[in-house]
């Protein structure tokens, strides 16, 4: 996310010449088509609960789907000049052309259909699991555990919605 946005703003800004923005866009456009499949297979992986081996990979699967989300989130408002902290455009080389507009939207639509559908209901569904557990429990170390992984799967949620407006 951010280091990214980092780099392709540095290059820009010590190399006005550099077609490294202008590659960032169609790259993000790729990567968008490769992180779709890998959520879409992480869904697949689910088998209904957090305690599964597969567990670990759906999660990190939505902190990254959450950062491209992000990255994508903030060149589509810099473009339309409505990001929240830049005003004007001080990155040089960063703009958009229509058809890349296009694309990176619908991917971003796309992306954004997995995170707050599929993987937003397996997220919920855990953690009602894990409630439902959680509820039946009498015993302090249990309970702690549960409230541990009751906050693992908030922190998901809000890196997943952060974007949201």
């Amino acid at each position: 996310g951010a280091d990214r946005r980092a780099y392709v703003c540095t290059v820009a800004a010590r190399h006005p010449t550099s077609p490294a923005p202008q590659r960032a866009v169609p790259l993000t456009d790729t990567l968008m088509q490769g992180v779709l499949k890998l959520a879409q297979q992480a869904c697949d992986l689910d088998t209904g609960s957090l305690k599964s081996s597969t567990a670990t990979v759906i999660l990190y699967v939505v902190r990254l789907c959450a950062r491209i989300d992000n990255f994508v989130s903030m060149l589509l408002s810099y473009d339309e000049g409505t990001h929240d902290a830049i005003r004007g455009k001080p990155f040089r080389q960063l703009e958009l052309s229509s058809s890349i507009r296009e694309r990176l939207v619908e991917r971003h639509l796309q992306l954004r259909g997995v995170l707050y559908g599929e993987l937003r209901s397996i997220l919920l569904g855990w953690y009602h699991r894990l409630a439902q557990d959680c509820a039946k429990q009498r015993n302090d170390k249990v309970l702690d555990e549960c409230a541990r992984h009751m906050c693992n799967l908030h922190s998901h949620l809000l890196i997943l919605l952060r974007n949201v407006r």
